[in-house]
C-alpha cells in the first residue's frame, strides 16, 4: 500500500495514488459489470455514458483554474500545463461530470433503476480501490497497525476495504437472491458504513468537521434507507 499524496511515475506520465485507484477501480468495475449483470444491452449504454462523464469531469477540474484566472493565462496555453483544481475545481467537475452522464441517459431513455444500482455499485469499487492502494491513518493504537514517525495508527483503509469487499463478494455471488431494489439497500447501507468508519475513525476528518458532520449524517441516512430497502420485502 502507498502513502497519501504519493506520485507514481508511470512511463512518461506522474500519477498520483488518486488517480491510480480511480482508473484500477473503473477497469475492475467494467470487466465485473459485463460478468454479472443480466441487462447486457443496458450495460454498454451507462459505461459509453460514464467514460464520458469522466473525460468531461478530468478536463473541467484541469481547466478550470484557467478559466478562473481570465485573459493573462488564456493567452499563454503553455501555462495551462502548470494549473489544475483550483477553488471550487472539484465541485465544477463534479457538476460538469453529472450533467454529461444525465444528458446521455435522458438522449438514450435508459435512466432508472439499474442506472441507480450501477453508478452505487461504481462507487463501490472506487471505494475498495483507494482503501486497498492507500494508507489511511486513523487513532493512535499501541503498538500496531500503520507506523508513522516511531508512532503506530489504526488501518483505516484495511477496515474499510473489508466492508467494500464483503458488499461486492455478496454482489457477486449471491446476486441472485436479492432483487434490485435490495441489491441497492445493500449498496447503501456498505456505501454509509463506510462513510461513518472514514469520518469517525480519522482524527484529522474529526477535527475538521467536529463532532457529527453532514458527511457523517448522510453516511448514517444512507445506511438506513438501505436498510429499510432491504427489509421491506421481508416485513
Amino acid at each position: 500500500m502507498l502513502e497519501p499524496g504519493a506520485i507514481l511515475p508511470i512511463g512518461p506520465l506522474n500519477l498520483s495514488v488518486n488517480v491510480l485507484s480511480i482508473i484500477l477501480a473503473l477497469i475492475l468495475f467494467g470487466i465485473w459489470i459485463k460478468r454479472v449483470e443480466f441487462d447486457k444491452a443496458g450495460v454498454q449504454p451507462f459505461l459509453h455514458a460514464g467514460s464520458s462523464a469522466l473525460l468531461a469531469a478530468l478536463l473541467l477540474y484541469k481547466l478550470w483554474p484557467v478559466l478562473e484566472a481570465g485573459k493573462e493565462v488564456w493567452l499563454q496555453p503553455a501555462r495551462w500545463l502548470l494549473y489544475s483544481g483550483g477553488a471550487y475545481g472539484l465541485e465544477a467537475a463534479v457538476i460538469g461530470g453529472v450533467m454529461v452522464f444525465g444528458l446521455h441517459g435522458i438522449r438514450g431513455k435508459w435512466l432508472g433503476a439499474s442506472t441507480v444500482e450501477w453508478t452505487l455499485t461504481a462507487m463501490a469499487f472506487l471505494a475498495a480501490a483507494y482503501a486497498l492502494v492507500v494508507k489511511q491513518y486513523g487513532v493512535a493504537t499501541g503498538g500496531w497497525g500503520w507506523e508513522l514517525n516511531g508512532s503506530c495508527y489504526l488501518p483505516v483503509n484495511v477496515l474499510e476495504a473489508g466492508v467494500m469487499l464483503i458488499l461486492i463478494a455478496i454482489l457477486t455471488f449471491a446476486r441472485s437472491h436479492f432483487e434490485r431494489g435490495e441489491r441497492i439497500g445493500l449498496l447503501l447501507m456498505g456505501l454509509g458504513l463506510w462513510t461513518v468508519l472514514h469520518i469517525t475513525l480519522s482524527p484529522i476528518e474529526r477535527m475538521q468537521e467536529g463532532w457529527m458532520s453532514y458527511r457523517e449524517e448522510v453516511g448514517l441516512a444512507a445506511v438506513y434507507t438501505g436498510a429499510w430497502l432491504l427489509l421491506r420485502r421481508k416485513g
